[in-house]
């Protein structure tokens, strides 16, 4: 689906049968729409993420390369939502080839100053970033790759991605979302009215 048919089926379910019509309403519903849908799919991407019974809908799984340790976060991660991820290693011999769960540290400072126990492997967010210190490793450290299930937030680019269930949210959003500026619309000029 693309943002045009989801926001065309978005003024159908706002409008139904008493959608627009003449070219102008038309235009401005469909701008009144492209504006209001970032609003949308941000209520939808919080909505979905805070159900813990829902958070597979926005989960991707992506790949990191480190040099050094350390990786670029990629656009669209959402990484006040990383706790919910799932961070492993390249390791293709542990975990049945799903590689090793590495352990968050919140605090860049602590991260990089702090004696771990090389048992287990350790990462951390900072500045658009990734960093990351091995099994084994007492530093941050060493090339390979990070494999992350990590949560994404809804936008125009991955509208394809979305799960049917998604893409119905946030219609349904975007359709609440044009109705309620029509009634503040009409509010308003009601109030301009009686105002003169």
């Amino acid at each position: 689906m693309t943002l045009a048919e989801l926001i065309d089926r978005a003024i159908f379910v706002a409008y139904g049968t008493l959608t627009p019509s003449g070219e102008d309403a038309i235009i401005q519903a469909d701008l009144q729409a492209e504006a209001l849908a970032p609003h949308a799919m941000q209520q939808v991407t919080r909505e979905i993420l805070d159900d813990p019974e829902r958070q597979h809908l926005l989960m991707r799984e992506i790949t990191i390369t480190l040099t050094n340790g350390v990786g670029d976060i990629p656009a669209g991660l959402l990484t006040q939502y990383i706790d919910e991820a799932s961070v492993r290693d390249g390791d293709t011999m542990a975990n049945s080839g799903y590689g090793n769960v590495l352990t968050r540290i919140h605090q860049f400072n602590d991260f990089i100053e702090w004696r771990y126990d090389p048992r287990f492997g350790y990462y951390c967010l900072q500045d658009s970033k990734i960093y990351s210190i091995p099994i084994g490793g007492s530093a941050v450290g060493g090339n390979g790759t990070l494999h992350l299930s990590a949560p994404y937030g809804i936008d125009a680019d991955n509208i394809d991605d979305l799960s049917d269930e998604a893409i119905e949210d946030v219609i349904i959003v975007l359709a609440r979302l044009l109705r309620e500026g029509v009634a503040i619309l009409a509010a308003n000029r009601t109030l301009t009215y009686y105002e003169r």
